[in-house]
Order: structure tokens, then sequence, then C-alpha cells
């Protein structure tokens, strides 16, 4: 598995493959402590946490993970994250569909985008 710095010393990109074609999982860190884990990839390569896939809608989710703790909105609000803290996952939405998900430490608080809509 390669796996390189992004952006900064706290979040790293583990591909899977010799080359980014297969995808991969981003890991960031705060305080030393893993902050989440996305998967970052192609539909088919994804795997399936609680039930939960790239293919599933908010609905899908919704009837096996309950509500929502948290939604943040960006800014322009074309995507949004998606927390379920009971279960300790997240997803990020655009265009309606699935662009990430994976796994986040729900006592750090939810996944929020830095220029959140109000």
């Amino acid at each position: 598995m390669n796996y390189a710095k992004l952006n900064s010393e706290d979040t790293w990109r583990y591909l899977l493959g010799s080359d980014n074609s297969n995808g991969g999982y981003v890991v960031r860190f705060e305080d030393e402590k893993v902050r989440f884990i996305v998967y970052d990839g192609p539909k088919p390569y994804a795997p399936t946490i609680a039930g939960i896939s790239p293919y599933s809608s908010l609905s899908d989710m919704e009837s096996k993970l309950g509500a929502p703790s948290f939604v943040s909105r960006s800014k322009e609000e074309l995507k949004r994250w998606y927390s379920f803290d009971k279960f300790n996952v997240i997803a990020l939405f655009k265009k309606c569909e699935v662009a990430a998900f994976g796994i986040f430490d729900a006592n750090t608080g939810p996944m929020r985008f830095k220029d959140e809509a109000p």
C-alpha cells in the first residue's frame, strides 16, 4: 500500500494498488488521534460500512442508521456531510449521490465544512 501526505502533516492518503486508479483512504489525525478515515475512489472498489455503500441513498442510510445527528452544508450548498454519531459513520453527498464515506471519532464533533452554509 502506498501513502502520501496531503496538505499537511495531519492528513494522509493511502492508495490501493500502485496508482490512484483503485482509489484509497484519506486519514486525518487531530491531537495525535485518528479524526476520520474516508474511502475516496471508484465505487466498485469501495467497502461496505454498517450496511452502507457508495450506491446507498440517503433514505437507505436513514433506514439503517437512523436520522443523521448532524448535517453540514457547504457554503454553495452543493455538498453535505452527514454524521451518524451512534455508528461513527459519515457520508459526503454531492448531487444527491455518495461522493465519499467512512468512519469518524464522534467524540471530536461532527464532520463540518470549513466554509459551511449558515
